[in-house]
Formats: C-alpha cells, sequence, structure tokens
C-alpha cells in the first residue's frame, strides 16, 4: 500500500518506524530522565545526559543557523531564488532548498545556476557560498541527528539495573 513503506539506501522501512529523535532528547532530558535509564556514567561527564544535551545544543544552534541563512536569502535585491526551510513533521528532518520566487516548486542547483549565471560575478559568487554554507548546514544536522539516534538505540539497548533493597520483616531477624 501506498505510503507505509520508505526505500531508503536500497532497504525498505516502515514509515510508522520515523521517531523524532531530537524530541526524544529533549523529552528524555526533562528531569534528567535519561540518567535513570542507565547512565553508568553519568558523574564523570561522559554519561549519556551529557551526550544528548551537547547535542541538542548543536542540533539547535544548527537549525538556528540555517533559518539565519534563508532570512539572507531572501533580502537579495533582485531576488530570483532563495533558501527555503523544509521541514518534516514526522521525524524533524530540517534541509534548506532553493526555491524560485513566484513559484512552489523546488529549484535544483543546476537550475539555479542558469538563473543567476546572467548576475554580476559578486552576485554569482555570493550565491555559490550560500549554497556551499547550506550543504554543509544540511550535511551537520544529518550527522547530528544520527548521532543522536545511535543514543537512542544505545539506551533502548541497555538494561536498567535495579538492585534488590533489603526489606525488614517484624519478628525475622536479618542474620
Amino acid at each position: 500500500m501506498k505510503g507505509h513503506r520508505e526505500e531508503r539506501g536500497g532497504r525498505k522501512y516502515p514509515v510508522w518506524n520515523r521517531v523524532n529523535v531530537i524530541a526524544w532528547a529533549r523529552e528524555t532530558m526533562v528531569g534528567e530522565a535519561c540518567q535513570s535509564l542507565a547512565d553508568t556514567n553519568a558523574f564523570k561527564g561522559r554519561g549519556t545526559a551529557q551526550t544528548l544535551r551537547q547535542l541538542v545544543i548543536e542540533v539547535d544552534t544548527v537549525e538556528a543557523s540555517m533559518t539565519e541563512l534563508s532570512v539572507i536569502t531572501r533580502k537579495v535585491p533582485g531576488l530570483q531564488i532563495y533558501l527555503a526551510e523544509h521541514r518534516r513533521s514526522s521525524d524533524g528532518y530540517m534541509a534548506l532548498r532553493w526555491r524560485g520566487v513566484g513559484s512552489r516548486k523546488h529549484v535544483s542547483w543546476e537550475d539555479a545556476m542558469a538563473i543567476y549565471s546572467c548576475l554580476p560575478s559578486a552576485v554569482r559568487h555570493w550565491y555559490e557560498q550560500a549554497n556551499e554554507r547550506a550543504l554543509e548546514l544540511n550535511a551537520r544536522h544529518l550527522r547530528l541527528r544520527k548521532a543522536t539516534r545511535e543514543v537512542r538505540q544505545e539506551v533502548q539497548r541497555r538494561q536498567t539495573h535495579v538492585f534488590a533493597k533489603v526489606i525488614p520483616v517484624r519478628g525475622m531477624s536479618m542474620a
């Protein structure tokens, strides 16, 4: 059935398998919940909570940079193309994509080059730098999401350790 499987990298995945790992990381950090999930290195600065906190901060920084770059490209005089934020709510994926002004269609970089090739060289150079920056931010966002997904899988694989607590019973000695 349409929409129930997605093919990525030659493998088919169920669409319902998508998880917004950044949202999961934020929820897990509320009240340091991941501390109780089995954070064996919690007091050494190398635990799951510290890793997740750092990853979420980096993702927020990258997303802010993406938004800033998108806003900057919209302010170019004689605007014909700009970088639009593309967000997928189901799994939190975000990327910058070129879009033509006046249309709701995305523009490939090759088509964008044809559009701006008639512009002065300084403007062309600026667009090329903006494209390189967008590619860097998109790749970094994917790497951070992958690292967060790996931490999530590690937390799910771990068994939480439950230590038996001695419960004194009246009338019985604990000898």
